[in-house]
């Protein structure tokens, strides 16, 4: 299914960061560093959830450097995406945010 993955501001303002299909991953912050979980996420329908420990994930990482590189890949990624994402908010207006979307 779907999950969305957000965050929510102190006056209730819900900002959509984004949106995990079949397959993808989500959630990956605390599995690597432990904090807290700094979004929230909420299935938009039915889900199939897989959840795994920190300790497994990181037996994985060391056990199968390919493995570490492709993770890497997929947390750059987003990284990007997020960049992305707080530039438009910043600076561009609705009407821009909307045609870049569309």
């Amino acid at each position: 299914g779907v999950v969305k993955v957000f965050k929510t501001s102190i006056e209730g303002k819900e900002q959509i960061l984004s949106i995990v299909r079949p397959g993808e991953s989500f959630n990956d912050v605390p599995i690597f560093d432990g904090g807290p979980n700094p979004v929230s996420a909420q299935a938009m329908g039915p889900v199939l959830l897989y959840g795994i420990k920190q300790t497994d994930i990181e037996t994985v990482v060391k056990d199968h450097p390919q493995i570490a590189l492709n993770i890497i890949k997929v947390l750059a990624s987003r990284v990007r995406h997020l960049v992305s994402l707080v530039a438009d908010l910043s600076f561009k207006h609705v009407v821009g945010r909307v045609a870049k979307i569309l």
